[in-house]
């Protein structure tokens, strides 16, 4: 059969837009603007192909729609890599009992223990951004 091209970017956005490049190696295509690469250039290897430290947090092309706030593709919480598009779980404010503040603290997803979905809300990633403070 006819072998189709695999996308593989830094970003797990698996979109064939903007200016591509190809891991001469592996064959995966990647977004230039994400890896940071000149569609120009002659040889290209992909970050597991020819490992390096990797940024995850990739920020967008998009103007700021906000004074001192910065837009990306992606951005990571913890170890997990969140983008625009994805569809995530949050955790509802749940006061946290063994808290020792006045007024108590709410959970986090790091102090929360045996939480169930009927806790959390879904949500639809349409932006990511920070703040510079």
């Amino acid at each position: 059969g006819e072998e189709e091209d695999v996308i593989h970017c830094i970003c797990g956005i698996f979109r064939d837009e903007g200016v591509m490049i190809q891991c001469e190696r592996c064959l995966v295509w990647q977004h230039c603007y994400c890896v940071g690469a000149s569609s120009n250039v002659e040889k290209f290897l992909c970050e597991r192909c020819s490992p390096r430290e990797v940024n995850y947090e990739i920020p967008s092309q998009e103007e700021a729609t906000a004074p001192n706030q910065f837009n990306y593709l992606t951005l990571l919480r913890g170890d997990m890599q969140l983008k625009q598009g994805d569809t995530v779980y949050v955790l509802r404010d749940i006061v946290n009992e063994e808290s020792t503040e006045e007024p108590k603290a709410k959970h986090t997803y790091k102090t929360i223990k045996n939480w169930k979905y009927i806790d959390c809300d879904i949500f639809k990633i349409e932006r990511l951004w920070k703040d510079e403070t």
